[in-house]
């Protein structure tokens, strides 16, 4: 799964990028945050495919759906923003039904 990402996403941004031009980075420290995120997000991707394969798929997505709400913590952690009433009812939302969802059938 991990493999064809990687195969579907190289040449979509390949062409992006192509027809639309990108500019590189040229501090070294900006290369070490992209390698970063990269290996970090490869990791993340392996363990959650591993999850959908351990686990009851409601669980694993149930989980995977605190992916915006853990987005807006961060957002608040890191850079000081001040999520919208949407924002936050929205990642209410998300955090009870994601508890609720194993349970319902």
């Amino acid at each position: 799964m991990i493999f064809y990402f990687c195969l579907v996403a190289l040449p979509l941004h390949a062409l992006y990028f192509a027809v639309f031009g990108a500019e590189l980075p040229q501090a070294y420290p900006v290369w070490g945050l992209l390698l970063l995120v990269g290996i970090f997000g490869s990791g993340a991707q392996h363990f959650m495919t591993r999850a959908y394969q351990r686990a009851p798929a409601a669980l694993v997505s149930s989980i995977g759906y605190l992916a915006p709400v853990l987005s807006l913590v961060w957002a608040v952690v890191l850079f000081g923003q001040i999520p919208a009433q949407s924002a936050l009812l929205g990642a209410a939302l998300i955090a009870v039904f994601g508890v609720l969802l194993p349970f319902l059938r």
